[in-house]
């Protein structure tokens, strides 16, 4: 059983009141009409929309591109903030992998796999109170279904960057070019061509050939004979049974 957290009435009161906090993405802020009201879930959805992230401490916070690498600012906000930031400032910061210096990668993916999600971390009980209180609402909002899309974002989000992060620093190998299939022509081949020699043999000549070696395997039909039409263009002899008659006639051999 969990020991209960003992919290002031003021540290609590003054969380409470700021029960969400938005987290500014370069510049942009929301309406706070609604968090105003009280209205939470609705208040959520603004600050998504507006492709800001959100935070469950009074503290302001603030998130730009230039500094989101930077280690201690990304311990910062991997610990206590939602990513819920949209997919073009995903982006952005993906772009901006390449710049970072080896320390900084190696620090960055450490830190991802260590904060997998927002609050996740373990506190003694002589941290700080709003901390504490804290993760009593983080814990109460995870059981809400109306704040289910700002968790799946955070999760979505942190496992796009740190998928992009390793796939920086640990590049697959480029496929040698001997071990390419090359059991496909790289280009078109005519069947005739492939069947042409050193011998300077006409195409009758290869067809002839390919006849001789057909009589040879008990193949009874000239394949390269014209067959006659009948009406709407049917084969009046039937090639398909005759080829397997044929079939049919070796494995009674």
């Amino acid at each position: 059983m969990k020991e209960r957290v003992k919290v002031g009435w003021a540290t609590k009161w003054l969380s409470n009141r700021k029960y969400l906090n938005e987290v500014s993405v370069e510049g942009k802020i929301s309406s706070v009409y609604f968090k105003h009201l009280g209205h939470f879930d609705s208040y959520q959805n603004e600050v998504i929309r507006s492709g800001n992230c959100i935070t469950l401490l009074s503290s302001p916070f603030s998130i730009k591109i230039e500094s989101f690498w930077k280690l201690h600012f990304l311990e910062e906000n991997l610990r206590f903030v939602f990513f819920t930031f949209n997919k073009s400032f995903v982006l952005d910061l993906i772009h901006h992998i390449p710049q970072l210096k080896p320390f900084e990668l190696a620090g960055a993916i450490q830190l991802f796999q260590e904060y997998f999600e927002a609050f996740s971390i373990t506190l003694p009980l002589e941290n700080d109170e709003e901390l504490q209180w804290c993760m009593v609402k983080n814990e109460h909002l995870k059981n809400d279904p109306h704040f289910e899309k700002m968790y799946l974002l955070d999760k979505v989000n942190r496992q796009t960057l740190l998928t992009a992060l390793l796939s920086y620093a640990h590049p697959s190998p480029p496929v040698a070019s001997d071990n390419l299939d090359k059991t496909q022509p790289e280009h078109s081949v005519l069947f005739i061509d492939m069947l042409n020699t050193q011998e300077g043999l006409t195409e009758i000549d290869i067809l002839n050939r390919i006849k001789e070696y057909l009589q040879k395997a008990g193949f009874e039909y000239d394949i390269f004979q014209n067959i006659g039409k009948g009406e709407g263009g049917r084969n009046l002899y039937g090639l398909n049974p005759r080829i397997e008659a044929v079939f049919n006639k070796r494995k009674r051999r």
